[in-house]
C-alpha cells in the first residue's frame, strides 16, 4: 500500500516534468517581471521545446510556474509536417494551446493558411481563426471570415463569405471543408462555382479541385449559354465536359422555350448533346397559350449556335391542343420547326385521321402549315359514325389553315371515297375515284373541289345502292386504339413547376 501510494505521487510530478516547456537557446537570460507576474525574461536567438514542437523568437517571456510562454518577433512553431510563424505568441504549456497573432502563416503539407491571429493546439494540431484568412493550396486560392484547420485530418473548415478561386473557376459558399491530401471540398449551403462555360448552382456537394470531377445536390443547377440543367443530383467530370444527372431532371432551353423532364440524364458540353430517360417529357411552348407536347423511352437533345434539334426514340407520341399523334421515332427540328415521323406514324386532327410510312409537319407561327406524306398515305376523316371520307395514295402534300386541312395534293395512285352533298345536310351519294394524281379543296373539313390528272376513273353511288364493302379503299384501318391519352403526358409532369416553366 505504501508504493502504491508512493507511485501515485510521483506520478503527477513525472508527468508535469515531462510537458514542462524547455529552454533550449538563449543569448541573454534573466529574471523579472511581466505585467506584475514574475518570469524569466530570454533574448537573442531565443529557442523552447515541448514533446515534438520547436518554438524560436526574438524575445520570451517563460513563466515556469504555469508553464507559459510569451514570445514576440519572428516567431516560429515547429512541429513535424507543420510549421506556424507570426510576430506575437503567448503559449499554454499545459494544455498545449497557442495563440499567435500578427502576419500568422501557417504551413501544413503543401497548403499555407495566412491570417491575422489564429489559435493553434500543438497536441491536437486543431487551429482556428475569426478574422478572415487566405489559404493557398496547389491551384486554389481561399478566403474566409470563420475557419479552422486540423492537422491529423488535414481538413480545413470555412464559413461566412467562403470564396475558392482556382484559374479556372470561382467558388462562392456558406460553409465549405477542403480536404489537402484529395483536393477536395465539400460544400454545406448555397454555393456557386462559376467557369467561362457555365455555372453551378447546389446545397450540397463535393468537388475535387484536382481531376475536376464532382457531385452537386440540393437545388443542383448547370447553367450555360444554350441551356439550363436541374436535377436532385448531377455529377459532372470538367475536364472530360461530361455531366450525368438524376432524379427530376428539367433541361431549359430559354431561347426556343423547351423544356425537357426525365429521371436519369447524360450531358456532352462539347457535342451539344443531352441524353435524357427515365420517362422523358418535352413542353415546347407556343404563341397564343398552346404548347407542344412530346413523350417516348429515350430523348436526344441537340444544342448548338445555330441549330436545336430534339430526336425521340421508341414510342414517341405527340400532342398540342389541335393534334395528337404517335409513331416509333421522331426527330423535331425545333429551329425550323420541323416534325419528322418515323415507322408507322398517325397522327389526328380534328375528324382527321392521318398515317403515312413517314410523315413530315412544318410549323409556321407554333400552327400546322403543311403536312407531307410518304409511302402509303391516308387520310381517313369520319364523315358520320361509322361513315368515312377517305384519300389514299403513294405521296401527299396537305395544306392547313388555321391547324385545318385546307388542301390535298395525292402524287401517284391517288384514290378516294368521300360523301357528297348537295347542301350541309342532303348526301347525293358517295363518290369513289381513282386517278394518277388528284387535288382536293376543302373548306371547314368539308370537301369543295377535286381535280383530276391522268385518266380519272369515278362514280357516284347513291347511298342505298353502295355495298360496306365498296365504302373503304383497300387497305383500310382505322388505329384508333393508339390515340394517344391526354393522361399520359401530364402523368409524367413534375408537380410543382414554377411559374416561368
Amino acid at each position: 500500500m505504501q508504493k502504491l501510494l508512493l507511485f501515485l505521487f510521483l506520478f503527477p510530478i513525472l508527468g508535469t516534468a515531462q510537458d514542462q516547456i524547455q529552454v533550449n537557446n538563449v543569448d541573454n537570460l534573466s529574471l523579472g517581471y511581466k505585467n506584475g507576474r514574475k518570469a524569466k525574461v530570454c533574448n537573442g536567438n531565443v529557442s523552447f521545446s515541448q514533446g515534438d514542437i520547436t518554438i524560436t523568437c526574438d524575445k520570451a517571456y517563460l513563466y515556469s510556474d504555469v508553464n507559459e510562454v510569451e514570445a514576440n518577433g519572428n516567431v516560429f512553431i515547429s512541429q513535424p509536417g507543420t510549421t506556424v510563424q507570426g510576430d506575437n505568441l503567448y503559449y499554454y504549456g499545459n494544455s498545449k494551446e497557442a495563440v499567435i497573432s500578427n502576419n500568422v502563416i501557417l504551413n501544413s503539407e503543401g497548403s499555407v493558411l495566412t491570417t491575422n491571429t489564429l489559435r493553434y493546439n500543438t497536441a491536437s494540431k486543431y487551429g482556428y481563426y475569426n478574422s478572415g484568412a487566405k489559404i493557398i493550396s496547389q491551384r486554389d486560392t481561399l478566403t474566409s471570415v470563420f475557419g479552422s484547420y486540423s492537422g491529423f485530418t488535414k481538413r480545413y473548415g470555412f464559413r461566412k463569405n467562403v470564396v475558392l478561386r482556382n484559374p479556372d473557376y470561382t467558388m462562392v459558399s456558406d460553409t465549405l471543408q477542403y480536404h489537402v491530401p484529395t483536393s477536395t471540398a465539400y460544400f454545406y449551403g448555397p454555393t456557386t462555382i462559376t467557369a467561362q462555360n457555365n455555372i453551378i448552382k447546389c446545397k450540397y456537394g463535393w468537388y475535387n479541385t484536382e481531376t475536376e470531377k464532382s457531385l452537386f445536390t440540393r437545388g443542383a443547377t448547370i447553367f450555360s449559354k444554350k441551356n439550363t440543367i436541374r436535377a436532385d443530383s448531377l455529377l459532372y467530370d470538367r475536364t472530360a465536359a461530361v455531366g450525368r444527372a438524376f432524379g427530376n431532371i428539367r433541361m431549359i432551353d430559354s431561347s426556343e422555350n423547351v423544356i425537357i423532364f426525365g429521371d436519369r440524364g447524360i450531358h456532352y458540353r462539347n457535342g451539344g448533346l443531352t441524353t435524357i430517360t427515365g420517362l422523358p417529357l418535352a413542353k415546347k411552348a407556343m404563341d397564343g397559350g398552346d404548347s407542344l407536347w412530346l413523350v417516348a423511352d429515350t430523348f436526344n437533345y441537340f444544342s448548338t449556335d445555330t441549330m436545336r434539334l430534339l430526336a425521340a426514340y421508341r414510342t414517341a407520341k405527340i400532342m398540342t391542343l389541335d393534334m395528337k399523334g404517335v409513331c416509333d421515332s421522331l426527330i423535331y427540328n425545333v429551329t425550323d420547326s420541323v416534325i419528322n415521323m418515323f415507322y408507322k406514324p398517325v397522327l389526328w386532327t380534328e375528324t382527321n385521321e392521318i398515317s403515312a410510312n413517314y410523315i413530315q409537319i412544318h410549323l409556321r407561327q407554333n400552327q400546322i402549315n403543311q403536312m407531307d406524306l410518304f409511302d402509303s398515305s391516308w387520310i381517313i376523316q369520319e364523315e358520320a359514325p361509322g361513315h368515312y371520307n377517305q384519300i389514299k395514295g403513294d405521296t401527299m402534300f396537305n395544306h392547313f389553315k388555321d391547324n385545318k386541312l385546307s388542301q390535298v395534293m395525292v402524287i401517284s395512285k391517288a384514290e378516294s371515297v368521300y360523301y357528297a352533298k348537295e347542301s350541309d345536310t342532303a348526301y347525293t351519294g358517295i363518290n369513289v375515284i381513282s386517278s394518277e394524281k388528284m387535288r382536293i379543296a376543302l373548306d371547314s373539313q368539308v370537301v369543295k373541289k377535286i381535280t383530276f390528272y391522268g385518266a380519272p376513273k369515278a362514280k357516284l353511288y347513291p347511298l342505298n345502292q353502295i355495298s360496306k364493302q365498296e365504302r373503304t379503299l383497300d387497305g383500310f384501318m382505322l388505329r384508333t386504339e393508339r390515340k394517344p391519352k391526354i393522361a399520359l403526358f401530364y402523368k409524367r409532369l413534375p408537380q410543382n413547376i414554377p411559374e416561368s416553366e
